[in-house]
């Protein structure tokens, strides 16, 4: 388990993060993985605070930068304790809030199928459900709980992979259409053009028939 020193540090970053205080969460946040860079503790908590952060900040390009730097947090907490599902889950939370849906996916499914996993409650930063007591229950239940919220993650991420394949073929439908019309305006176009010049080649006087009925003239002219 986390030591009591970073453990206090922890209950800062989460305090500042119920005041809504983000940006001093984070301040303390980085500060605590800068102390503890091996810590898998730490790191989480670092990445839970940026993916709070991302989700409320209005500016996309910022938003964007909070998120990545989420998930390399995340992704490192991970690496350093790979047996925790709580920190999987994390790790597959990131994922879907960074559109990554097919990581998502495969990060839900590793999750769930870590054997013997860490208990949740030596984990416990309120990723898995806020007002959740992680003391109130055996250590099979907090993993089954955890297992229980990666697998409505995981549904949640395939509705959103289905909806986005929805709108990438209705895209393409649409387009194939829209193609097609323009194929079909270009192709009365060009028999237009081609109806028209067969025309004005029957309208228009060869220059042969000009001189005849020019000479015709003259001749009348002179009787």
């Amino acid at each position: 388990m986390a030591s009591s020193s970073l453990y206090d540090e922890s209950g800062r970053v989460v305090e500042f993060l119920a005041a809504n205080d983000f940006m001093k969460a984070l301040e303390v946040a980085k500060s605590l993985v800068s102390g503890h860079p091996d810590s898998a503790f730490a790191n989480a908590l670092t990445a839970l605070t940026l993916m709070k952060i991302s989700l409320r900040d209005s500016n996309v390009v910022r938003r964007r930068e909070y998120i990545a730097s989420a998930l390399d947090f995340s992704k490192t907490a991970f690496a350093l304790s790979p047996k925790s599902i709580a920190f999987g889950f994390l790790n597959a939370k990131i994922h879907l809030a960074n559109a990554q849906i097919d990581a998502a996916i495969q990060e839900c499914e590793s999750a769930m199928s870590i054997e013997d996993p860490r208990d949740p409650w030596l984990d416990y930063l309120g990723i898995i459900n806020e007002g959740y007591d992680p003391h109130e229950s055996s250590k099979e239940s907090r993993i089954e709980r955890v297992r229980t919220e990666l697998r409505k993650l995981l549904v949640k991420a395939k509705r959103y992979k289905f909806k986005r394949l929805v709108e990438d073929h209705s895209l393409a439908e649409i387009s194939k259409e829209f193609q097609a019309l323009q194929d079909r305006k270009e192709e009365i176009q060009t028999r237009f053009d081609r109806e028209r010049q067969s025309f004005e080649k029957i309208e228009t006087p060869s220059p042969c028939r000009e001189f005849n009925q020019k000479f015709l003239t003259c001749e009348k002219q002179n009787k």
